[in-house]
């Protein structure tokens, strides 16, 4: 057998322009990173502030929350007060003036004008009646006379 030995040599030409080039590739791509990193780290901070922010918000709405629960407690009661004042000036319960309120609502009136009718139901009836003063509306809202009134109040 006969042995054939071949060598090549290769010659970079420029070979120092084709390293500065690899480091220039190198350089930029660190670069790159470095600008990756702080723009990541800028959008943390960012998602942070906003994370912060939003709780500061969702407190600010469950306090909110929790104060228009408090005045729909208080308004309540004192709608509860209400009833129980004008049942008791009027010498009925408070069913029979959530009653008679609701009534008057249906009808288009207002329980002050109903109240204001029965507080002084002499006079404010003998006006009715006659149709004059202000409790002339509050019987015809209920489809009632002064006079149908005046007999189931006894005045």
């Amino acid at each position: 057998m006969v042995e054939k030995r071949v060598s090549v040599r290769l010659v970079a030409e420029g070979g120092l322009q084709v390293r500065a080039d690899l480091d220039g590739i190198g350089d930029a791509g660190t670069r790159g990173f470095g600008r990756l990193s702080s723009e990541m780290e800028l959008a943390n901070a960012h998602r942070g502030s906003f994370s912060r922010k939003a709780g500061i918000a969702l407190a600010a709405l469950t306090v909110a929350a929790g104060a228009a629960g408090v005045a729909m407690i208080r308004s309540g009661l004192s709608n509860v007060d209400a009833q129980a004042k004008r049942a008791q000036s009027m010498r009925t319960t408070v069913e029979s003036v959530q009653t008679l309120t609701w009534a008057g609502e249906l009808a288009g009136g207002s329980m002050d004008e109903i109240e204001q009718a029965t507080k002084k139901p002499s006079t404010g009836l003998s006006e009715a009646a006659t149709g004059s003063g202000s409790a002339v509306r509050a019987p015809q809202r209920l489809n009632l006379t002064a006079a149908q009134l005046q007999d189931r109040t006894g005045a």
